[in-house]
């Protein structure tokens, strides 16, 4: 009895690990040909790159446990230290009372008048990430961030962006749940009243896909197969359920399929019409420069739309060892859809973001820049236009009737969640696996 998981992410790769453990048969089929899904990291020499800014996190001391049982003595504890450039000025983020009173005159005047007549509109009435903004935080928080960011980043317009989207967008930056703020008053309190913690994230020396890598390990040991390179080709149906799937010259019989690649796909192997859901990719460039000056952020978000990046850090913030001492790794990001002109001819920007660069005074001159490296990732987000949760649950309705699929992790459940709640739901349906395969021998009076 066996189950196959296809794809070697995070999500994919933490439930082969809890069922390998339990003694049961899992074989997990990966197309890259290196596990660690967005958490895989790319090194240039003495160079290391994450996609993007990753650590490890939960309040859950069970899940942050796993965390450190995974990576052992690899396991090194960082505080936070992100910013945001508004108004020509980088501020702390999240953002506070204390950093929005950094903003010039003009701006902190409007946010204090916005303290007063934001929260009017009846939640039951916003459509909208446009309206959960400015009726939470003010039409100036708006518009000095929050319009500019989202129209770059997802390439829309925020009153086309379900207000979800915003919600989720505050809830991945505010890590503290005690401090979470509804709106503009919460951040003000928050920010004068409760008491300051320093939280402690861990990141694993040698860059964040050695959390994968480990991962791997462990489940490898436990009896999992782990195979890279090896893309799911097609699905044998009988029964409505799987039979088996096909990767390459072998065909692996399973008795539940785990599915964790983008949604999409898994109705294309099914041969059916896909949900009409849109993913966006990433181009990262990859920068090896001149460490004049070391910034003192581990990432910084950019909403200035004349600007082509929404987001870039420096690894060797996270871990020293990711650039040589006389030397700054920066990893730049721009947001695009597969196959638009950034996917298909990112090296036209290069110069574009070498002297974006230097208007975000990011780095002093473009000649500091000594090597650039690019890189395409693909499906690194979803994107939640208004509507989308009704395709996203029509689509399951249709996955209903192949009984013996699962359905786990942020591209094929279509969220934007952190690592941590990847883990929790990927552990949970472990659990579960495990559970009904105890069952199911326990009434044939086999073994699992």
């Amino acid at each position: 009895m066996t189950t196959v998981v296809v794809g070697a992410g995070v999500t994919g790769l933490t439930v082969a690990d809890a069922l390998a453990q339990k003694g049961l048969k899992v074989v997990v089929l990966e197309k890259a040909p290196v596990v660690g899904g967005l958490c895989r990291s790319y090194s240039y020499g003495p160079h290391h790159f994450d996609i993007g800014p990753h650590r490890l996190f939960s309040a859950d001391p069970g899940l942050f446990g796993f965390f450190q049982s995974v990576l052992g003595s690899r396991a090194n504890s960082i505080a936070r230290e992100s910013a945001v450039l508004m108004a020509g000025r980088y501020l702390d983020w999240p953002l506070s009372a204390r950093s929005l009173a950094r903003l010039p005159a003009g701006h902190l005047a409007l946010c204090l008048k916005d303290l007063f007549i934001s929260g009017r509109k009846s939640g039951s009435t916003i459509a909208s990430m446009e309206e959960y903004v400015i009726h939470r935080y003010g039409r100036t928080i708006y518009d000095v961030f929050w319009r500019g960011y989202t129209r770059k980043f997802l390439g829309i317009d925020c009153s086309s962006v379900d207000p979800s989207w915003a919600s989720l967008s505050v809830t991945r930056s505010v890590i503290d749940r005690r401090e979470r703020p509804g709106g503009l008053f919460d951040l003000l309190k928050n920010s004068l009243f409760s008491p300051s913690s320093t939280l402690a994230f861990l990141y694993p020396e040698g860059g964040m896909s050695v959390f994968p890598e480990l991962l791997a390990e462990r489940a490898r040991r436990s009896g999992a197969r782990i195979l890279t390179g090896r893309p799911a080709a097609a699905i044998e149906m009988a029964d409505n359920r799987v039979r088996s799937v096909t990767a390459g010259s072998e065909r692996f019989e399973a008795d539940t399929l785990v599915w964790t690649a983008p949604l999409p796909e898994l109705f294309a192997l099914l041969a059916e019409g896909a949900p009409a859901l849109k993913y966006l990719s990433t181009v990262l460039f990859n920068i090896e420069a001149d460490s004049a000056r070391r910034p003192p952020w581990q990432w910084v978000y950019v909403p200035d739309p004349d600007i082509v990046f929404s987001r870039v850090s420096f690894p060797a913030q996270f871990w020293p060892g990711a650039a040589p001492a006389d030397r700054e790794g920066i990893c730049v990001e721009v947001t695009c859809r597969q196959g638009d002109d950034t996917w298909q001819k990112p090296g036209a920007l290069e110069s574009r973001v070498a002297a974006d660069l230097v208007r975000s005074r990011l780095i002093e001159s473009e000649s500091a820049i000594r090597d650039c490296h690019v890189e395409l990732v693909s499906n690194t987000y979803p994107v939640y236009t208004i509507g989308f949760a009704k395709i996203v649950e029509e689509a399951r309705r249709r996955l209903e009737r192949v009984r013996n699929l699962r359905l786990a992790g942020r591209q094929a459940l279509f969220l934007h969640d952190n690592i941590d709640e990847t883990v929790r739901d990927a552990l949970g349906l472990a659990a579960s696996l495990a559970a009904g395969r105890r069952a199911e021998c326990a009434t044939a009076g086999a073994v699992p």
